[in-house]
């Protein structure tokens, strides 16, 4: 493996201070490691080497981060990853990110990471690294949630905002690519404008892949009655759709309540707890959802999750923009899900 590992990083665009990594990697012993699933990376740290960068639209970038030759990351879906930067008290910072490349990829793996205008402990450490310089990843049991191939689910609704993107797209790659797999998706993904849609020519591709089975909605503005900007119509790979992501919009575009449905959800917490109840409810038996922190390495109170809620249920609220899902007591089937919610006019969604 370290001589693998060496040939793949001798290359003239990386300054010598990779090598010290590979001889870190392969003092390591492989036995002595743990691991929470097929994925390469072990539940300790790990360091890797930045291998590209790449600016992706105004604010943000994708990293690529090298592994040995002929090695993937083979992370299960859904899946992440915990990177960690310095942290201002000399301690580690550390956050969760969704890989964004497929988790066959060879060689290497991408993460998408948008910049909060200097406020982001991770996301401006980044920002900063040269090629070479390597950062720590690590893999646990936590980080991994509901499990491809969904058993006993026929349609699935991805409900998504900024970079909460990156679980959908790493679940739509799955979904979308393995042959035989017939099953209907929505991916409902609200934005603050055309140019904030992050991924568009990838989430297109995938919706020309899926031949039909795929619908795109995506949602832009940066009010709740924003119009519509300039040329912003419907084209053959998505609706489009303004505003916020609202319980009137999750009624026409979402599959409909039944135990053979399943909604993930990913954004910051105005818009996951709005959709989403809280892991745990007075009088409640078991969480209709379950999932990690996800993205938001940055702003104070602003921790985004995401969350797969099984068999979700709208029910008309008084307030269009205002619904909560709500667990079910009586319908509690197993320790992590619940097979039905049910959406509740208790908080308002707002754009996050």
């Amino acid at each position: 493996m370290f001589s693998r590992l060496v040939s793949r990083l001798r290359s003239p665009a990386l300054p010598p201070t990779v090598f010290a990594h590979a001889h870190r990697r392969a003092a390591c012993s492989i036995d002595a490691l743990e691991y929470a699933s097929s994925c390469y990376l072990p539940t300790s740290w790990l360091e890797l080497p930045l291998v590209a960068r790449r600016e992706h639209n105004h604010d943000s970038t994708i990293y690529s981060f090298g592994l040995p030759a002929g090695q993937s990351l083979d992370l299960p879906v859904c899946a992440c990853l915990l990177l960690r930067a310095p942290a201002a008290d000399g301690g580690d910072h550390v956050r969760p990110y969704t890989p964004i490349s497929p988790t066959s990829t060879l060689g290497s793996f991408d993460l998408l990471v948008k910049r909060y205008g200097g406020k982001g402990v991770a996301s401006e450490h980044l920002h900063g690294l040269a090629l070479g310089d390597t950062v720590g990843f690590k893999h646990i049991k936590f980080n991994i949630k509901a499990a491809y191939p969904f058993e006993g689910k026929r349609t699935i609704s991805l409900v998504c905002a900024g970079t909460g993107i990156t679980p959908m797209v790493q679940a739509l790659q799955k979904l979308v690519g393995t042959p035989g797999d017939d099953r209907q998706i929505v991916l409902l993904y609200s934005s603050k404008s055309p140019a904030d849609i992050l991924m568009k020519d990838d989430i297109d591709a995938l919706q020309r892949q899926a031949a039909g089975r795929l619908r795109v909605v995506h949602v832009v503005g940066e009010t709740a009655g924003a119009p519509a900007p300039p040329g912003w119509t419907d084209t053959p790979e998505y609706t489009a759709e303004t505003g916020w992501i609202d319980q009137a919009k999750i009624e026409k575009y979402c599959f409909p309540p039944s135990d053979d449905t399943l909604l993930f959800v990913c954004g910051l917490p105005p818009m996951y707890e709005a959709i989403c109840a809280p892991p745990a409810l007075p009088g409640c038996a078991a969480p209709p959802c379950h999932g990690v922190k996800k993205g938001a390495e940055d702003l104070p109170r602003r921790v985004s999750k995401e969350r797969a809620c099984v068999g979700a249920q709208v029910v008309l609220a008084p307030n269009p923009s205002s619904l909560r899902a709500r667990r079910c007591s009586s319908s509690a089937t197993s320790p992590r899900c619940a097979p039905r919610c049910e959406i509740h006019p208790t908080t308002s969604i707002v754009k996050p």
